[in-house]
């Protein structure tokens, strides 16, 4: 009998499970489906205690720096420059228009830079410019485009100068060429329109000119923003006149002679906030030849013209024991929208002028006042403006103010060779 030793155990042993191992791999590659999957079985867990883990301890955060982006580059925004006509640098040119903050267009229509003859002839007593000097005049039209219909607003030669440039500094320059035709002052209702002239003595050398307008105020630097420049030249254009739609048709309810827009009819009785009561009892729409007959020495209206008289009387009814009247507290407005004054568009000698006279309560008194108007205006309505003696707010003005009717002269109406009889002096 051959002894079995341990070795030979384990050879055998080890060539068994090859030979199987070798059959299984036979067998895998003859059946090719997927061995069916083992069988889990649930095993209940056994009930250990499981150890509470340690709390983890988060990282201190660190700081990563970041560079801050640097912002857009854009470009350094420039000034918003004036409008034309607001600055020196840009003044208006010649023919063009600019507004005032009051409202009013200022337009050059013409200019004279050697003008010494012109005001030579208009008045003998005008003295020459010094020697080297010159006179330069400019024709200005004004027009309200941004006023009121109850409240005028005025302009005068008095609030322009002239500049120049010649030095290579501003040179400034007053109104000072004595008496000159047609000088400008002008008061106008919202639409109104007028011309007049204004002249300076400057420098025969004197060059780069610019008409500065501004109005009066009370301190300068409230006052800079309010001027406006215009090239001082002949222009090659004029600018034509704004579009200004006004309207007359009185509100409901406005008492008759207490506004504009509704006068009290001619021969009507209006009462004032002061106690004056104010009728015009009778209107002279020509009385240019009656006045010329009884003063031949007063000079005829200008050509295109005529003098519209009117007779007004006045009452103290509720007044002050003396309430003072005055010919300065009557001024004349027709559709033209343009004051015209009874102490500068003065007729001349007149019957029974208006006087300035104290009433006391209950006293009448009647006058003459006159107004040198164009022929074509229309719509004459007579103001009485009892603010000479107490200046006020606008409001107040618009409030004390009474308006009259004087009526329109016949469509057909002709100047007549001789005073007709119905044109009798005061009447």
């Amino acid at each position: 009998m051959v002894a079995i030793t341990r070795e030979t155990i384990y050879r055998r042993a080890a060539w068994l499970i090859c030979a199987l191992a070798l059959l299984t791999l036979a067998l895998a590659c003859d059946n090719p489906e997927p061995p069916p999957s083992p069988m889990v079985l649930a095993v209940a867990p056994t009930a250990t205690q499981t150890p509470t883990p340690e709390p983890t301890v988060a990282p201190a955060p660190t700081f990563t720096p970041t560079a801050t982006p640097e912002p857009a580059t854009s470009p350094t925004p420039r000034p918003t420059p004036d409008p034309v006509g607001r600055s020196q640098e840009l003044p208006a040119p010649a023919g063009s228009t600019v507004v005032t903050g009051g409202g009013l267009a200022l337009t050059i229509v013409s200019a004279n830079l050697d003008a010494a003859d012109i005001v030579l002839n208009e008045f003998v007593h005008n003295d020459p410019p010094d020697a080297g000097n010159r006179f330069a005049m400019a024709r200005v039209r004004v027009q309200n485009v941004g006023g009121r219909v109850d409240i005028e607003s005025y302009i005068s030669d008095s609030h322009f100068d002239l500049v120049g440039f010649s030095t290579g500094e501003l040179s400034w320059y007053k109104p000072t060429c004595g008496a000159i035709p047609d000088e400008l002052s002008i008061s106008s209702f919202l639409g109104g329109i007028g011309e007049g002239n204004v002249c300076f003595e400057i420098p025969e050398s004197e060059t780069g000119l610019m008409l500065t307008h501004q109005p009066p105020c009370p301190r300068w630097a409230s006052c800079v923003p309010n001027r406006r420049w215009l090239e001082f030249a002949n222009p090659d254009f004029v600018e034509a006149p704004r579009v200004v739609e006004v309207s007359m048709a009185p509100s409901p309810g406005q008492e008759p002679g207490h506004f504009r827009t509704n006068p009290a009819p001619l021969g009507t009785t209006v009462e004032a906030k002061n106690g004056v009561a104010v009728t015009v009892v009778s209107v002279n729409p020509d009385a240019a030849y009656a006045l010329m007959n009884k003063y031949p020495s007063n000079k005829p209206p200008a050509e295109g013209n005529r003098f519209v008289m009117a007779r007004v009387r006045v009452q103290n009814v509720g007044g002050d024991v003396n309430s003072a009247i005055d010919d300065f507290q009557f001024d004349l407005v027709g559709d033209s929208a343009v004051v015209f004054w009874e102490h500068e568009d003065s007729c001349g000698a007149i019957p029974n002028p208006f006087y300035a006279a104290s009433l006391f309560l209950g006293e009448v008194y009647e006058g003459n006042v006159c107004f040198e108007t164009p022929e074509s205006e229309t719509g004459l309505t007579l103001i009485y403006d009892p603010r000479i003696y107490h200046p006020g707010t606008l409001q107040h003005i618009a409030e004390e103010r009474r308006w009259l009717a004087l009526g329109n002269p016949p469509t057909s109406w002709k100047r007549p060779v001789e005073p007709s009889p119905d044109q009798a002096l005061g009447h």
